[in-house]
Order: structure tokens, then sequence, then C-alpha cells
């Protein structure tokens, strides 16, 4: 790895299982890659599966019941409207 590369990249110390690092360790000596990268990898691939991707509103909880101010159709993009009619809120 270049100087230019630890540049872009914030050193973290992460504590896992060892029997988790020793699969990291024998996976690496498969694919000819270190361990690091493969977790880097995962931690890539888990930011991307559930930091980055817009919920869709029928896999919220409305059973509390939620209101809408008069007019909020108005202002909610299309695919935001018809995720709230699919998910049987009442607009």
């Amino acid at each position: 790895m270049t100087n230019e590369n630890l540049d872009l990249k914030k050193m973290i110390t992460l504590y896992v299982s060892a029997g988790m690092y020793q699969e990291y360790q024998q996976q690496a000596k498969k694919t000819g890659r270190k361990a690091a990268e493969l977790i880097r990898d995962a931690m890539d691939e888990f930011s991307k599966n559930n930091f980055h991707k817009k919920q869709k509103l029928g896999s919220m909880d409305f059973s509390n019941g939620v209101k809408l101010k008069a007019g909020v159709i108005d202002f909610l993009e299309d695919d935001w409207r018809n995720d709230f009619l699919d998910s049987g809120v009442k607009l």
C-alpha cells in the first residue's frame, strides 16, 4: 500500500473472535488477498446494504397510527406517495 492510499484510509482497532479472524485468514490464504482487505470489503458491503438505502415504508411499523397533516400528499415524491399508499397509510 502506498502512502497515497494510506492518506485516504483511517486506521481503526477492531476486536473480533479468534474463530472469525481465523476464517478470514483462511479465506485470505485461499484467495491470495490479505485478511484486512477481506474485512474492509465486508464492512463496505454491510454499509451499502444497511446504511445507504432508502427504507421502504412497507417495512416500517405504523401500528401506533400515523397521521399526516392535510396537504402533505402534495409534497411527497411519487415513489414515497406510492409507498405510503401500498403500506396502508391513508393520505
